[in-house]
């Protein structure tokens, strides 16, 4: 099943699905590819408004997680530097954040790259 997704994707041209981890040229010419395109969700403005008012969507899932790293200006420094730079899952080597060798800023593209069960993921995101 997994091989027919992998053929169906590359006979469609959808670089999202590999069985080799891509290199880091692949994910550049990725992200430039997906720069350009619109969000695919029909949802893409309510986590924006629900960020800025508090009010949850009806039919909208959020997965929010918190903890605290530190006190004071020093830790939020570090924080801030570590979502900006990618660094949220270093040390994982089936997983990293690729920026495009810059820090995040919005609404700049991230994209995830995972490898799940031998299959490796490119999955985009705004910042």
């Amino acid at each position: 099943a997994v091989l027919a997704i992998l053929a169906l994707g590359s006979s469609l041209n959808i670089p999202a699905l590999r069985v080799t981890r891509p290199s880091a040229a692949e994910v550049d010419e990725f992200v430039r590819r997906q720069g350009s395109k619109g969000f695919n969700s029909r949802a893409q403005g309510h986590v924006v408004n629900y960020l800025h008012t508090g009010e949850r969507p009806a039919g909208l899932q959020l997965c929010e997680r918190s903890a605290v790293v530190g006190r004071g200006q020093q830790a939020y420094d570090r924080a801030r530097n570590a979502l900006a730079n990618g660094e949220l899952i270093s040390g994982v080597p089936w997983a990293t954040i690729c920026l495009g060798g810059k820090p995040a800023e919005a609404p700049d593209l991230a994209t995830v790259v995972q490898c799940y069960r031998s299959v490796w993921c490119l999955n985009p995101c705004r910042v």
